[in-house]
């Protein structure tokens, strides 16, 4: 769980003695309050890269000891998704359409959301970086073709078979 103020209360069914290291949480925002029941289980890391920094953070350091599927996620879940009252059973759907696809099937195709065509060959105003554009970034950190039809996890929240992740070398993650 990628946090930075939100509540996650939400979460507090899974903190039990059962989950037995299956929620890892990571905070980026204000220490947490010791009576919230999450600050000592909280690993802090700082604000920078959004989620995505999170969730690299942890499969570069839990690539050996990931379990069988993993669920990322941020605090926010109710306000991101928008589509669920009842956020742990929005995991639990994503968990089961994982483990019959090896992926959640909450994806939307990149052009339901934007319907001009999306091309990352083409350069777009942005943040001057050590790897230029996001387009320049992704050809070289992550595919050097182009995909014709990305996809995107609405509200960043998706589940994913660990040995999907391990396709690939840790090395690889930790360039990204």
């Amino acid at each position: 769980v990628a946090r930075y103020a939100e509540d996650v209360s939400w979460l507090r069914p899974l903190v039990s003695e059962r989950s037995n290291g299956m929620l890892r949480l990571y905070n980026k925002g204000a220490p947490m309050h010791p009576q919230s029941g999450f600050a000592e289980m909280a690993t802090t890391l700082p604000n920078v890269g959004r989620e995505a920094h999170t969730y690299l953070h942890h499969i570069v350091h839990h690539f050996d000891d990931m379990r069988e599927y993993v669920v990322f996620v941020q605090g926010s879940i109710l306000a991101n998704e928008g589509c669920c009252t009842n956020p742990l059973q929005y995991v639990l759907d994503i968990i089961a359409s994982a483990r019959a696809l090896g992926v959640s099937a909450n994806w939307k195709r990149w052009n339901d959301m934007y319907p001009t065509e999306y091309d990352m060959r083409e350069r777009v105003p942005c943040t001057p970086s050590d790897d230029g554009c996001f387009g320049d970034w992704f050809r070289k950190r992550v595919s050097p073709v182009y995909i014709h039809d990305p996809k995107w996890f609405k509200g960043a929240v998706f589940c994913v078979r660990s040995e999907w992740i391990r396709a690939r070398p840790k090395s690889y993650y930790q360039t990204l």
